[in-house]
């Protein structure tokens, strides 16, 4: 998992926007026809591609919009609130970097885990984890790599301005892709 996550972290940002959003694209595909196929019910609360696109004004702001609601409900509050805690933490007690590193570790991934499992529900019903609950691994993945980017580079955002638009940017992208295909 390490070496997978030093490579997302080398690849070039558009390269990986890029080869993301073909295989999201195409695991959303394979999902929801094979669940369609199955005979499965899996609802969609999201807005339906007709009704967006019969605005491109409306859509333009609309798409983007509910993308940001999101990623700051499911992404940016559950980091920001864990990070907090995670510096009260640390001042507040004397543990060492390296289980304060296991603590972040572990945390983080808690939150994705379990704001994307979240995320999928509130999309439908437990069928949706497998399309939405996937997609929100994916969007923390965009947030995490902007974080730890300004981490490396010594830049400190204490309200993590750019990675909740970094990870807005691809919600909407692939938001996008999904209503025009």
């Amino acid at each position: 998992m390490k070496k997978f996550w030093n490579k997302i972290m080398e690849m070039n940002i558009i390269k990986l926007y890029l080869l993301t959003i073909v295989l999201h694209f195409v695991w959303n595909f394979t999902i929801g026809a094979t669940l369609y196929a199955s005979g499965v019910e899996f609802s969609q609360h999201v807005a339906s591609s007709s009704d967006l696109m019969n605005s491109f004004l409306f859509t333009a702001t609309l798409v983007p919009m509910c993308a940001f609601i999101e990623e700051l409900m499911f992404r940016w509050a559950p980091m920001v609130l864990f990070f907090l805690g995670l510096g009260i933490l640390a001042k507040k007690s004397k543990i060492e970097d390296e289980k304060m590193g296991k603590i972040e570790k572990y945390g983080v991934a808690s939150i994705v885990i379990i704001s994307s499992i979240i995320f999928g529900l509130v999309h439908g019903n437990v069928f949706n984890i497998l399309i939405q609950g996937v997609s929100g691994v994916i969007f923390s993945m965009f947030y995490l790599r902007t974080l730890y980017h300004q981490r490396q580079a010594g830049k400190v955002d204490k309200l993590q301005k750019m990675p909740v638009l970094s990870s807005t940017l691809y919600h909407t992208l692939s938001n996008v892709l999904l209503m025009v295909l």
